[in-house]
């Protein structure tokens, strides 16, 4: 069974036929050719396990942090994933933002696009779930209305475009304020920039490491931006 089934166990196939079974199989996850190639240039897929199947230091290894110089190609993901969103959500959303390192023009940034959509508090989380399944979202952690969602993380490594989709009721969010306050601070964006440099470096396999060590520098700045507002 699975991806090689029509091929009687066959192994050596060549490209072309492997990219048409994962097509086929994975229509919901993939989105673009691009996608596909990225995917078999990492391992033959009958070597590759599910997902869900790894542990979390085979995860770790498979998405390695990553940093990338600014592209503004991250802006243009947004505008059409968020279209995407528009369209399978409706009036569901009550408001969308690209946030996190991506949306900060000339940042460092590990490629990937975070957007943070806010919903009624009274929407059915459920139904939600449904919906945003159906538009090839894979579901990574889930509590209530709070979700997190992504886009882009493939058995053989990530896709050309990788999005995290952080669902939450509405309300008032540090992400917000954070990318507010270091696109209008350069030198606190250089600052956050030469962190995340050093860091990679220690944590490059290890995510949860990397994230909880820039916790102390996000929260000052979060401070800082929740002051500033109050004095206005």
């Amino acid at each position: 069974e699975g991806l090689y089934a029509n091929h009687q166990g066959k192994k050596n196939i060549d490209a072309y036929h492997v990219s048409v079974i994962i097509y086929r199989n994975a229509v919901k996850q993939i989105q673009s050719k691009e996608e596909i190639i990225g995917i078999l240039t990492n391992k033959r897929a009958d070597e590759m396990k599910e997902l869900s199947e790894m542990t979390l230091d085979e995860l770790w290894q498979l998405f390695p942090i990553v940093l990338s110089e600014y592209n503004p190609e991250w802006s243009v993901w947004y505008k059409e994933e968020k279209a995407n969103l528009l369209a399978l959500l409706g009036d569901r959303i009550q408001q969308i933002d690209h946030i996190g390192s991506t949306s900060v023009p000339g940042l460092l940034a590990k490629p990937t696009v975070d957007i943070l959509l806010q919903v009624s508090p009274a929407a059915a989380a459920e139904h939600l779930k449904k919906l945003l399944k159906s538009g090839g979202w894979g579901i990574m952690q889930e509590n209530g209305l709070f979700l997190d969602l992504q886009k882009g993380y493939m058995p053989g490594g990530l896709a050309k475009r990788v999005f995290h989709l952080h669902v939450k009721p509405t309300g008032d969010y540090d992400e917000l304020y954070f990318r507010d306050y270091i696109a209008a601070h350069p030198d606190t964006a250089a600052e956050y920039a030469a962190l995340k440099r050093e860091l990679s470096v220690p944590y490059k396999h290890n995510r949860d490491g990397y994230t909880e060590a820039k916790t102390d520098f996000i929260c000052s700045i979060v401070n800082k931006a929740r002051a500033m507002k109050k004095l206005l």
